[in-house]
């Protein structure tokens, strides 16, 4: 009867998710779905949106000018080229890999139909990371992972072709989250100034990607005053402390951002002087 007992607690401890042969598996089944579910279009030529095929001749024209975007695009258009019209942060997403993978003889197209795939990867886990952290649970940090890699909204976004800045920007936004919660769980001043700064820098670079990226800071914002009001009501003053820490950073990225807005707007009607007239 023991020796039952014990046989059954080795295979129990082989099984559970501690066994990091056992964690790598389920990671490598997840990944596979989540790949299998995003290449629906891979078997087709070109991008899934018109706006992929500008963006690709920005990419070559990046290229061609030592892998620096300038604007406008002058390999599309005639007898006027058309500015990008998207933050140029986000043509990074491709002309950084493609640096290092062309030696490998992969082309930008490539990268490019490939990168929303990776995005969804990054997406996955970090889904993962966040509700470990959140529930110190391997299972409901799995259940995750499965839940995005399966999720028509993320597959919409992330699959092959597909090219938009808001295909990335979910990467910001569960990284500030992920730097949010640890601001909470810090347990020192010094880690939460760190940890501070690490969720602006997280939700600020958004904006270098997407036109839409206050959408990371909004997420921020209303997660650290939804946290700040239930910290009120249960009267935890250390929680409400490093709430309103963490709101004062958010607060900063939109004022800078703000200022940004209102330098680039001067600069266009001073760099154009006829814009407003066409």
């Amino acid at each position: 009867m023991s020796e039952s007992k014990q046989q059954q607690g080795g295979l129990g401890s082989m099984l559970s998710l501690d066994n990091k042969y056992v964690l790598a598996l389920c990671f490598v089944v997840l990944l596979i779905i989540l790949y299998y579910l995003r290449i629906g279009l891979m078997g087709n030529e070109g991008l899934f949106e018109p706006d992929g095929f500008f963006y690709y001749t920005a990419i070559k024209q990046a290229i061609a000018n030592n892998f620096f975007f300038q604007n406008p695009v002058q390999l599309s258009g005639y007898p006027w080229h058309n500015n990008l019209g998207e933050e140029s942060g986000l043509l990074y997403f491709v002309i950084v890999p493609y640096f290092f993978l062309r030696f490998f003889g992969i082309s930008a197209y490539t990268v490019m139909t490939y990168s929303a795939i990776g995005a969804g990867a990054v997406i996955a886990a970090l889904s993962y990371l966040l509700a470990k952290r959140i529930s110190n649970s391997r299972v409901l940090g799995l259940l995750a992972f499965f839940f995005v890699a399966t999720s028509s909204g993320n597959i919409a976004r992330t699959a092959g072709t597909v090219f938009r800045g808001d295909t990335f920007v979910s990467i910001f936004v569960l990284a500030g989250l992920l730097a949010l919660l640890e601001i909470y769980k810090a347990k020192t001043d010094r880690q939460k100034y760190i940890f501070t700064a690490l969720a602006v820098l997280a939700v600020s670079s958004s904006y270098l990607f997407w036109t839409g990226g206050s959408l990371a800071n909004a997420v921020y914002l209303f997660a650290a005053t939804m946290i700040l009001a239930y910290a009120f009501v249960i009267g935890d003053v250390k929680v409400v402390r490093d709430s309103v820490l963490a709101i004062f950073g958010g607060v900063l990225v939109v004022g800078r951002e703000g200022h940004s807005l209102r330098h680039a707007e001067e600069q266009g009607l001073h760099g154009n002087p006829g814009a407003e007239d066409r």
